[in-house]
């Protein structure tokens, strides 16, 4: 009874490792690129900000969803690349 309890808690635990340890990396991995992509085009967003009519609680929001396409644009575009020729 005591070996059926232990591999319970066991296998329950691996598998959830096995399940979150992926999707902290993810998280972790999309932090590190979204703050790396924001650092990179920090002029171009402070000049769109700079020339919309909107109001100023509105600049962190559009400076990210500008950062979030740059980001959708380049994950399409090596996704394109792998589907070419040149990719495989």
């Amino acid at each position: 009874m005591l070996t059926r309890t232990k591999r319970f808690f066991t296998t329950t635990l691996l598998g959830g490792l096995i399940v979150i340890l992926p999707t902290i990396i993810l998280v972790l991995a999309f932090k590190w690129l979204f703050s790396l992509v924001s650092n990179a085009i920090q002029p171009l967003t402070e000049l769109v900000v700079d020339n919309l009519t909107l109001p100023d609680q509105y600049d962190h929001f559009i400076a990210m969803i500008i950062v979030l396409s740059i980001i959708v644009l380049g994950c399409f575009v090596v996704g394109l690349f792998v589907k070419t020729r040149l990719g495989r």
